[in-house]
């Protein structure tokens, strides 16, 4: 995100390449299912699961379904996270306003099922449990991003 090179929001740039590479990849519902299963797997880079949040997030704000998460993604844009604590007040903030979300439904529902009763005692790390409820409870198997 502090890469000169990045250029959130704008048409060129390696957010843009990044994006469109990711919306590529979980076109459907079943490959975001099984894309956010990975990532509670651990085998999602937090990189690529930042972007997730990020064009769920935005997507979100333009159908004025986003709860707060949108101011949320212009913090991400400004960098404010990147710094020593950054990650750390990130998932605080996902935290804070994750409890204005409704219940995951629908297809939602049933990967965070799946999830919660893989015979996994816990998540491999706070970030990515906050991550993957924030996704699965603004329907991100479902709608998309």
């Amino acid at each position: 995100w502090g890469s000169p090179s990045w250029r959130w929001g704008s048409a060129v740039g390696d957010a843009h390449d990044a994006a469109a590479e990711l919306r590529g990849r979980l076109d459907t519902n079943v490959e975001r299912a099984k894309w956010v299963v990975d990532a509670f797997e651990g085998d999602v880079p937090w990189d690529e699961l930042q972007l997730a949040l990020a064009l769920l997030w935005q997507r979100a704000a333009r159908e004025g379904r986003d709860q707060g998460f949108g101011e949320l993604l212009q913090r991400m844009a400004k960098c404010e996270f990147e710094n020593e604590r950054g990650e750390e007040v990130l998932v605080e903030e996902m935290d804070r306003l994750q409890g204005a979300l409704p219940l995951p439904d629908g297809d939602d529902m049933e990967v965070a099922e799946k999830l919660m009763g893989g015979g996994r005692a816990e998540f491999e790390t706070r970030r990515t449990e906050t991550a993957c409820l924030v996704m699965l409870r603004m329907r991100f198997v479902s709608l998309g991003m």
